[in-house]
């Protein structure tokens, strides 16, 4: 539960973040000229990560894993103020990814060799 928690954290944020990207100005006129765009594109390339990585994990959980983890860690980097708190919650979204893309390979080897069988 934490960890979707931890997701939708990222997702809302990111999503809010790169709302100038389709027009929107919900950040005010406080920003540099500039700024608002660099952090718009960097939002927005962090929230195709996660959503198309957790689209992933369905059918190819080894990319979805690793997308959802460049989104995830990606974040703290980028945005290196914030790094106390989307440092852990990077690592819960990272660390659930991994556990249900490990859960999808077993259920994708276990149809597999059913089907064989």
């Amino acid at each position: 539960m934490l960890a979707l928690v931890a997701y939708a954290f990222l997702v809302v944020g990111h999503g809010w973040t790169a709302t100038p990207l389709v027009g929107l100005d919900l950040y005010g006129s406080n920003w540099e000229p500039g700024t608002v765009g660099f952090f718009a594109r960097i939002s927005g390339l962090l929230l195709t990560l996660l959503v198309g990585g957790a689209v992933l994990l369905v059918r190819l959980p080894r990319l979805g894993a690793a997308l959802v983890t460049a989104g995830a860690l990606g974040t703290p980097i980028a945005f290196l103020w914030g790094a106390p708190v989307l440092g852990p919650t990077g690592i819960a979204v990272t660390a659930a990814a991994i556990v249900l893309a490990r859960r999808r390979r077993r259920t994708i080897h276990a149809r597999a060799s059913s089907a064989t069988s």
